[in-house]
């Protein structure tokens, strides 16, 4: 009985979907032989856009209600759209009873980065897109300066890798990154902290998630802390020439630390020792 009420059951379904398919395969038949005779747009739709204005999209896409669906080039129409800076990429799709229906993708603004042709969203391909103007709350990419189009991909690239590092590990975000260096920078009860890694992502960022965990009254004065050399790690207070203003983050702010009036501590995860340099 079970065997036959199994045979039933999936007879019944091949011969639902079956029918599906064919009124679908009827009605696009149906309706190609409607624009084949000709038509024209009726109205037009935008999907996906977000926060962007449909308008702004339709006015691209140069759709105008009329346009015969003869004139319409629909793989042309959707590389109009995504000409816009923060569309990713966009589809024309013809419907029924003349309506065009544009589907859009956003890109995610992932970072920000300062490059020599200017202040840029980072996506999160590691592709800079849409101007960056005024102030943002996504993190920054620093020594990108003097890059400009494909040149400086790859180190934005390697900048997303840091921040997504960062939240792997359960780490705050960090308010900026040096790729190059490699750095993340964290903003701490309003004050700058510069972790300088080195090594092997995986290997550091747990010895930093202790070291943040531990609630050291050392950490709270550390403008620096250093683990390239792994565990223990230093570090290190800046003196008092070298304070930096709550949330600033400019990458020439941040140099070698060592000189006078600077101290120093090593911590391994079980305790810490401050010292003070000669």
């Amino acid at each position: 009985m079970r065997r036959r009420r199994r045979r039933t059951g999936r007879l019944r379904r091949t011969l639902f979907f079956g029918a599906a398919l064919a009124l679908g395969l009827l009605a696009g038949a149906r309706y190609g032989a409607q624009l084949a005779r000709g038509g024209a747009v009726s109205s037009l739709a935008i999907s996906g856009n977000g926060p962007l204005p449909a308008e702004e999209l339709a006015a691209l896409s140069q759709v105008r209600a009329g346009t015969p669906w003869r004139e319409l080039d629909l793989e042309a129409v959707g590389r109009s759209v995504a000409r816009h800076p923060w569309v990713r990429e966009a589809r024309a799709v013809a419907l029924p009873a003349g309506r065009l229906l544009i589907e859009v993708t956003l890109r995610e603004a992932r970072a920000v980065a300062q490059l020599a042709d200017g202040r840029r969203f980072v996506d999160e391909n590691g592709e800079p897109f849409a101007e960056a103007a005024g102030d943002s709350a996504a993190p920054q990419i620093l020594g990108a300066e003097a890059l400009a189009g494909e040149a400086g991909r790859p180190l934005l690239r390697r900048g997303l890798r840091l921040l997504d590092a960062a939240q792997r590990h359960g780490l705050p975000r960090p308010e900026a990154v040096e790729p190059e260096t490699p750095a993340m920078l964290f903003e701490r009860r309003g004050r700058a902290l510069r972790v300088l890694i080195g090594g092997k992502l995986e290997e550091r960022l747990p010895l930093l998630a202790r070291l943040f965990d531990s609630r050291l009254p050392e950490l709270a004065r550390a403008r620096e802390a250093d683990l390239r050399f792994g565990d223990p790690l230093i570090l290190r207070e800046l003196d008092e020439f070298g304070e930096l203003p709550p949330g600033e983050f400019a990458p020439e702010q941040f140099g070698e630390t060592g000189g006078a009036g600077d101290s120093w501590q090593q911590w391994d995860g079980r305790g810490a020792r401050r010292e003070e340099e000669e």
